[in-house]
């Protein structure tokens, strides 16, 4: 491995920037209601102040962009010219408000000379329109006090509109808009959840691009051959395309010894594969999470005829992306910044080519010549660029019409930073907007099917927004994009929502989701009869259930007939999560629908667990593994894999068993003889022989969310209760489970070799566990509040903790047992014995920002 240059990870330094900024906003939000006066309400008064701080951000914007008056500290010198010359506390009245007003309809209002507004320009943002509340209270004043507070702390930033440079330090961009809202809003309630850039980003490259590369493929099938000359990119020089956390030989954060040398395997192996040319087709560039965006880059560096490139920029002004749950705009924004140096890096080649390599008749030169004549309209290629993507490629659909506000806003802050002159500045009524309020899930996709549409259940709720209580028919809404047979990207991260929670608010009719139970599984369906038909890609966020849980098998059968080719990276909570207050175990799924008939491929990773120092590498380190034998888990699941080895292993597993399982030894009828285990699991499957002791409020009783497993005799129950702690066991769990819960029907099916029943030497280190639990079994004391708001009073529990990862020595001794009786190679063992081992033996660690914490326990 060379040793390449440092990481520089501005992403998450921006989203830690982010953070701060929001935790003091929180501080000045407060500080600043107690200086607002002529308001009664409270509420009312809450929301304006919400509302004239995001005000104040994107004045500040604005003038970090120069386009107030040409003045960088603007809003801080009027504030002092007013205080001068009309004295203390006016200039909230006398002069922000009429600045808002000038902003938004373009004609200013005359002021004192000394304290005019200056040059500013027309921009027509709805959020400075007058608000009702400065409408019915002419009373409304706010101190100058606040202002100075205000303006000292958003000048301690910068404020940097175009997402293309680099930030530099302190130097926030409008995505603090989108967080600030998103933290705001009533995430639990909603299902929602601000989602980080990287993750964004991740999902719009593996998704567009491939959808780009794919679309030129069929048009040009020779481009993309086995032989073409893009593969020869990868082949003479492959590190460029193998991210940089994978190749650098220093050791990440928390990396251990094995871990750097599994990453040390995977990297050579990639750089072979390029190197051999086995990596030949666009598909295998999502799986081996190779440099998408730098191939693309690169292929349009390289390439020598016009024709290839024009055919590029048609496909880039045709390609529409779609987030039916658009939020604040997360996903929509990252495509923004995905494209723009694809259509900059494409009309400058052009403008190269055109002068070197093209004939004066050559049928190229006219449709350059067009193209240029359409960029004069604009005062910038930047912002004819910009207007392209915002217009032509970008769609959203949201229920939320403040998230909605929050993203286009975005977006016409996004066409501002192209923008260098205020007389260049045109209003937010000329940029067309592909992003509207409404319910993704209720209306027709066809306009054929208006006439039979069903009404929308009147909500029971009189609070409903009106955007909940009407239909969105997807054709008469966008009739270009269903010209041309649905959307080519689908992409976001819908609610996790239960049904049950919004159906007395609207119904949904023709849904499998109903037998799901969770608005995610309606908006997976929605997305995929909105795709195009064999030429669409898909990307979700998605909670971890999509790949085993039951009630979604259908969903799982309809993802697999609908695709040729899914992704699914799946990810814990404990110890850190993806996002913050989700307590969702979650899955990346990408899906990708092609026009010629191939068998659909399945492809996963292991379920992901990190440190907080861990999460800015956590994507860039994808391990995906194709799944050979889809047809083996019936009814169908995705598991997840750490590697191909994983899957022998189970395979291995069922071969032995010859079809025989822990449930077929089990007993109808309850006996004497037993196994409890706890089916909260997390990092250990907890198994006993006995009824773990619990008291609550002093009555001894069984501890909650426990199931018993009867059996025959004391040596079979001792020696499942072996096998359930066991580290194969836990990969069992891992491979099928959502992390957390272990169902009865996972702990039945477990393939089971009959000989181990009565194995004497099983049966002796099963005794020695159980002992051994008990040793470092802590006695624990908890008092917790009742989940009714209205109960003062906690329940008083007494309980032992159970620390599994003490007994260690021993489960390794009983995998080892287990792994003669299954016939497992010394590979596979060692496999067994290490899986996650990392943080099943850690020890609890100071909770970090990010990171979760709950203990392993045992009720006893």
């Amino acid at each position: 491995m060379n040793e390449p240059p440092p990481v520089h990870d501005t992403v998450f330094s921006s989203e830690q920037l982010n953070k701060r900024f929001y935790n003091q906003f929180k501080s000045e939000h407060a500080l600043a209601l107690g200086q607002l006066h002529g308001v009664v309400n409270n509420d009312d008064a809450t929301a304006y102040i919400t509302t004239l701080l995001l005000r104040l951000i994107v004045l500040y914007f604005l003038q970090g962009q120069g386009l107030l008056d040409n003045d960088p500290d603007y809003l801080f010198n009027r504030l002092q010219r007013v205080r001068q010359w009309s004295g203390p506390d006016c200039f909230y009245r006398e002069y922000l408000l009429p600045l808002f007003n000038a902003l938004y309809t373009g004609q200013p209002i005359a002021l004192a000379q000394k304290i005019g507004l200056g040059h500013l320009p027309h921009v027509e943002i709805p959020l400075f329109q007058p608000d009702p509340l400065e409408l019915r209270s002419p009373l409304l004043l706010i101190e100058d006090a606040m202002f100075f507070r205000l303006f000292d702390f958003f000048s301690s930033y910068q404020w940097q509109l175009d997402h293309q440079l680099e930030p530099q330090k302190d130097t926030l961009q409008p995505s603090i808009l989108a967080y600030i809202f998103e933290q705001h809003s009533d995430q639990k309630q909603t299902g929602t959840y601000y989602t980080q850039e990287d993750i964004a980003l991740y999902i719009t490259g593996y998704t567009i691009l491939p959808r780009l590369l794919l679309k030129i493929a069929e048009d040009l099938p020779e481009t993309f051959g086995e032989h073409a000359s893009c593969w020869q990119l990868l082949k003479t020089q492959p590190e460029r395309y193998i991210h940089q956390t994978v190749c650098t030989t220093a050791y990440l954060p928390e990396e251990t010894e094995r871990e750097y040398q599994q990453r040390k395997v995977r990297y050579h192996d990639v750089l072979d594969r390029l190197k051999t040319g086995s990596i030949h087709n666009i598909v295998d560039l999502i799986t081996y999470n190779l440099n998408l965006q730098r191939f693309t880059t690169d292929i349009l560096m390289n390439i020598q005829e016009p024709a290839f490139l024009l055919l590029f920029l048609k496909n880039l002004k045709q390609i529409t992306i779609l987030d039916p749950t658009c939020g604040s705009g997360a996903f929509l924004l990252a495509a923004m910044q995905l494209l723009q140096p694809l259509y900059t890096l494409c009309l400058e080649r052009l403008d190269v080519l055109v002068t070197t390599s093209i004939n004066q008749q050559d049928a190229c030169l006219s449709i350059i010549i067009e193209e240029r004549q359409q960029q004069q309209y604009h005062p910038t290629r930047q912002h004819y660029i910009l207007t392209l993507i915002a217009q032509h490629n970008l769609y959203g659909v949201d229920l939320a019409p403040e998230a909605i506000n929050i993203c286009r806003l975005r977006l016409y802050l996004a066409r501002l930073a192209s923008i260098k002159h205020i007389e260049d500045i045109q209003p937010w009524s000329t940029l067309t907007f592909n992003i509207h309020t409404g319910n993704a899930l209720v209306g027709t996709i066809w306009n054929a099917d208006l006439d039979t549409h069903a009404t929308i259940t009147a909500p029971t709720q009189p609070t409903i927004e009106h955007s909940q209580q009407h239909s969105f028919h997807w054709q008469q809404t966008f009739p270009e994009v269903f010209s041309a047979g649905g959307f080519d990207v689908i992409v976001g991260n819908p609610p996790y929502l239960e049904y049950s929670k919004i159906k007395g608010e609207y119904t949904i009719d023709g849904y499998e989701e109903k037998s799901c139970g969770n608005i995610y599984a309606a908006i997976i369906e929605r997305s995929l009869a909105l795709c195009r038909p064999y030429h669409s890609q898909l990307g979700l966020i998605v909670p971890i259930s999509l790949c085993g849980s039951q009630r979604f098998t259908a969903l799982r059968q309809l993802l697999v007939e609908k695709h040729s080719a899914l992704w699914l990276a799946n990810f814990e909570i404990f110890p850190c999560r993806l996002f913050e207050g989700a307590f969702q175990r979650l899955s990346i799924l990408l899906a990708s629908q092609q026009a010629q008939p191939v068998p659909p491929t399945l492809h996963v990773t292991r379920i992901h667990r990190w440190y907080s120092a861990e999460r800015p590498y956590l994507l860039s380190l994808l391990h995906y593994t194709q799944v050979q034998q889809l047809q083996l888990y019936l009814p169908l699941v995705f598991p997840k894999l750490a590697s191909s080895q994983q899957e022998l292993i189970l395979q291995q597993l069922q071969q032995v068993a010859n079809k025989k399982t822990i449930g077929i030894t089990m007993c109808d009828q309850p006996t004497e003889y037993y196994v409890y285990y706890q089916e909260a699991t997390n990092y250990w499957a907890k198994a006993v022989c006995h009824v773990p002791f619990y008291k609550k409020n002093g009555q001894v009783m069984n501890p909650p969310h426990g199931r018993f497993l009867f059996f025959a005799d004391q040596q079979t129950a001792q020696n499942v209760m072996a096998i359930l702690n066991s580290s194969l066991f836990y990969l069992w769990f891992a491979t099928f489970a959502d992390g957390f819960h272990l169902s009865h029907a996972l702990v039945k099916n477990f393939p089971l070799n009959q000989d181990l029943l009565c194995s004497p030497e099983l049966g002796i280190l099963a005794q020695r566990l159980e002992q051994d639990i008990l040793v470092h079994a802590r006695l624990s004391t908890r008092n917790t509040q009742h989940k009714e708001p209205t109960s003062k009073s906690g329940h008083m529990i007494e309980l032992t903790e159970y620390y599994m990862r003490h007994s260690k020595p021993i489960l390794d001794d009983i995998d080892r047992v287990l792994a003669t009786y299954y016939r497992f190679n010394p590979h596979d063992l060692d496999f067994v014995l290490h899986y996650d081992e990392k943080h099943r033996l850690t020890g609890p660690r100071k909770k970090h920002k990010g990171q979760s914490s709950i203990s392993n326990i045992l009720y006893k």
